[in-house]
Formats: C-alpha cells, sequence, structure tokens
C-alpha cells in the first residue's frame, strides 16, 4: 500500500511534481487525452486527471509539455547490454531516446566470466539511471558440443533466481535439448517454475508439434520469428512475440505488413532490439526508432507505443509498476513530439 500516494490523491499531503499535458496517451484505452496532470510523489504517480490543484502546494514543482504527446516511458522487452561497450555508456543513449525500462541478458560475459561476469552485470545495471531487469542466462554454452565454455551450476540459478531484479530464466537457445529432457535444461526449468519466474523463448527452427512442446515446458516468448507465419504460429499458441528490429536482425519488413493488413490483434505482441550497436543507438536512435520504422510499415501509432509500453509490462507481470502513466505506477514519462513520426 502506497500511503503517500493515497494522502496527495485526497489533498491530505502536497504532491512533489505536478506534469501538466497539453497531451497524453492512456495506453489502456488507447485515447489521446487533453489538458491531462500527472501528479507525482517520490518516483511514483498518485493522480492522473483534469485537475490536481488540490495537491499543489509552494514545494511543488510544476512542469508544462505544451509541445508534443506524453507517454509512458519506452520498453526494450529483449536485448543484450554486455557486448561492445559498457551498460552504463548504452544507457546514456538509450535514455536520451525515451527508453525507460530494459529487459537485458548478459550472456556474452557470463560466457565469458561465468557467475562472477552475471553478477558483474547485475551490480552495475543497478546504479543506471534507467531501470534493467534481467534474465539469467541458459544459452551458456549455447550447445556443449560446440564450445568449452562451462555451463552455470545450478547453484547460480538457485541464487539468482531469488533477487527481485531477475525475472527469470534467459532465452533457451538449445531447445532441442531440453525437449530431449536434458537434465541441465529440466532442473533449471523445475527451478524456475517453482521459483513464480519466467522462461524466455529462443525457438528458431520449432514448429507445429515441436513448438507446442516448448510452451507445455513453459517457454513464454520467442523474438525469433522471421516472416508472418512463424509469427502467427507462435501468436495462436499464446507465446509473447517479440518482433525483432535491431542490430542482429531487422525483421519489421518482413512481418509487420501482413499482420496489419490481415487485422491481427497484437495485444500479445512487443517490438525488441535483441541488441543495437552502439554506432545504430547514435545514428538511428533506439526504441523511437523502431517505433517510427512500424509506424511507417502501417501499425498504427497508438498500437505501436502499446507493444513497447503495456504489452511487455503485462507479459513480464509488471504493469502495475511500469508500461503506463497511470496511479502507482512508476513515474516513467516520455514525450513524443509527433506519434505519427516518433522523436
Amino acid at each position: 500500500m502506497e500511503k503517500n500516494l493515497i494522502d496527495v490523491c485526497l489533498g491530505r499531503i502536497k504532491a512533489d511534481l505536478v506534469v501538466k499535458c497539453k497531451s497524453m496517451l492512456n495506453v489502456f484505452s488507447g485515447e489521446i487525452l487533453d489538458d491531462i496532470s500527472i501528479a507525482v510523489k517520490g518516483d511514483k504517480i498518485a493522480y492522473v486527471g483534469k485537475n490536481a490543484e488540490t495537491m499543489m502546494g509552494t514545494g511543488t514543482e510544476v512542469l508544462k509539455i505544451s509541445d508534443g504527446t506524453a507517454v509512458p516511458g519506452l520498453i526494450d522487452a529483449h536485448t543484450h547490454m554486455d557486448m561492445l561497450c559498457t551498460p552504463t555508456e548504452q544507457a546514456k543513449h538509450m535514455l536520451i531516446h525515451g527508453t525507460t525500462t530494459i529487459f537485458a541478458e548478459p550472456d556474452e560475459l557470463t560466457s565469458v566470466m561465468g557467475f562472477e561476469g552475471f553478477k558483474t552485470f547485475v551490480k552495475e545495471t543497478e546504479k543506471l539511471p534507467l531501470k534493467v531487469y534481467v534474465t539469467i542466462p541458459l544459452a551458456v554454452p549455447q550447445d556443449p558440443k560446440l564450445s568449452s565454455v562451462k555451463p552455470l551450476p545450478i547453484s547460480a540459478y538457485k541464487e539468482a533466481l531469488t533477487w527481485s531484479n531477475i525475472i527469470g530464466l534467459g532465452e533457451t537457445v538449445a531447445w532441442t535439448l531440453m525437449l530431449d529432457k536434458d537434465s541441465h535444461y529440466i532442473e533449471k526449468f523445475k527451478l524456475a517454475i517453482e521459483k513464480g519466474k519466467l522462461i524466455e523463448g529462443h525457438t528458431a527452427g520449432a514448429r507445429n508439434a515441436k513448438l507446442a512442446a516448448c510452451v507445455c515446458a513453459g517457454i513464454s516468448s520467442c523474438h525469433e520469428a522471421i516472416n508472418p507465419e512463424q509469427a502467427l504460429e507462435r501468436l495462436r499458441l499464446g507465446i509473447f512475440l517479440m518482433i525483432r528490429e535491431g542490430s542482429v536482425r531487422r525483421d519489421l519488413t518482413a512481418i509487420l505488413p501482413d499482420l496489419v493488413q490481415r487485422g491481427i490483434d497484437l495485444s500479445n505482441a512487443a517490438l525488441v532490439s535483441d541488441w543495437v550497436d552502439p554506432l545504430d543507438l547514435k545514428e538511428l536512435g533506439y526504441m523511437d526508432y523502431i517505433i517510427d520504422k512500424a509506424v511507417e510499415y502501417g501499425l498504427d501509432p497508438v498500437k505501436a507505443i502499446q507493444m513497447v509500453t503495456i504489452n511487455p509490462a503485462r507479459h513480464f507481470r509488471m504493469d502495475q509498476l511500469i508500461g503506463s502513466i497511470a496511479p502507482g505506477r512508476y513515474a516513467d514519462i516520455t514525450v513524443l513530439k509527433s506519434l505519427n513520426r516518433p522523436k
């Protein structure tokens, strides 16, 4: 219970900050609302509505947004922040482009340094000005037959899955081993399920009965669809579809126009980067660039923004904290100059 937020709503104490927006996107209803005030206490939102005057005092800071539309802080639901440069350097540019939450998997650092590398990554990301939630890699190594890297011991998973900022197991690259009931995979899957954590997918090449078997095992998402048919198959099986547009692969153009034309419901889907090269991050942008490309390919701007805000928040069971501008949520607010060409 957020007692301070309750008191702000009822005028018992004053807000620290009131943001007055000429225009705001409500991701729950899909509406663009005019002349909205957002009352903030500490790092969370107490009130969103037309009149916050009773919540303002002499010590309340007032921020007026007269140009652009306020939207929730953008979310990248699947990326890697441990390649080519440090998370700290990446975060500076990610935040500039309106992204306030990252779901990251440090498989490179973990492959090289083991559990100590994983802990180093987690420790660094805890200090960043944006929120980073982490999955502990399963893909270390991706395939024991092709690598001399030692897999993390089960003790590492038992420890990490108790940390509040570890949201589950990382992408299941060697899903065929899991279907063969490889003991390393089965033990980790059971542990994650017992802890109430998610298991992220990487089901490249899986289809029909094998893809269904992956879902039965507990895999919750996949970012490896590269055409409309693969995307639809995952959506129909209840897999959270992550459409990738980053420096590893750019799949929007192959997938999105067809889904839009068919009128497919994308409420169980997100736009993700998978990884962004530092030069791309500097020259093109980040999640704002991905939204822009999605709109260019025919997706409604509101739906595009929902795919990088409330949709991933719901997938990760964190929609009471992130993904929207609403009471009780973190005051993560991004301003876009235009919803049609987000920047």
